[in-house]
């Protein structure tokens, strides 16, 4: 299958949310990887990964948790030991990855291997994308931490995920068919919390 046909079966199947995304956003993103590189104790990265796309992504789903009226709680200046963003008893770390095309299906959602194995207090993984061809970000999908655990592929220094070749750290990665479409996704957790998204304004 041709990686155009293979898009467009993605898109109508899945059907991710898919935003414009203004530069004033990929701004705030940026300050606030400053700010939480500053906190926390990570690996230094280069600054052609644009590890404030994980950043980007928070700030997309929290706009748009605001603008369908969910009641949540976004840790942008967290501390450790919390969600990214926190839908009643919820807590959802938020993962993104930057791509020169649309996603595919069989494309992986990635995160430092920490995230996955020292994070108990995670209960959900939301997985976005930022396109750089058409400055989008795509909400894509979301899996609970449990399930995550169970598909993940793990790889370190020498491994490649796809055309990436790591450099250093390890990493933990989940295909995004094994994830629910974001819509589903977030019907079901808020369903958890008590109310219903067709419910809101």
């Amino acid at each position: 299958m041709y990686e155009e046909e293979e898009s467009l079966w993605w898109y109508k199947s899945i059907k991710p949310i898919a935003i414009d995304t203004p530069k004033e956003w990929i701004e705030e993103a940026k300050e606030i990887r400053k700010l939480r590189s500053g906190m926390h104790n990570q690996f230094s990265v280069k600054s052609t990964d644009k590890q404030w796309v994980g950043d980007l992504v928070e700030i997309v789903f929290h706009r748009y948790l605001s603008d369908m009226g969910v009641p949540h709680k976004w840790n942008d200046k967290k501390p450790v030991g919390v969600g990214d963003i926190e839908i009643g008893a919820i807590a959802t770390d938020a993962k993104g990855s930057k791509r020169k095309r649309d996603s595919l299906i069989t494309d992986p959602g990635i995160m430092h291997e920490s995230h996955l194995d020292d994070k108990p207090y995670i209960n959900q993984y939301l997985f976005g994308s930022y396109h750089l061809h058409t400055n989008e970000t795509w909400l894509i999908g979301g899996i609970s931490r449990a399930n995550a655990l169970k598909v993940a592929r793990r790889a370190g220094p020498g491994d490649r995920i796809d055309y990436w070749v790591i450099e250093e750290g390890r990493f933990a990665y989940v295909r995004y068919y094994f994830c629910t479409p974001f819509d589903k996704w977030l019907q079901e957790v808020i369903n958890t919390c008590g109310f219903r998204l067709s419910e809101l304004s």
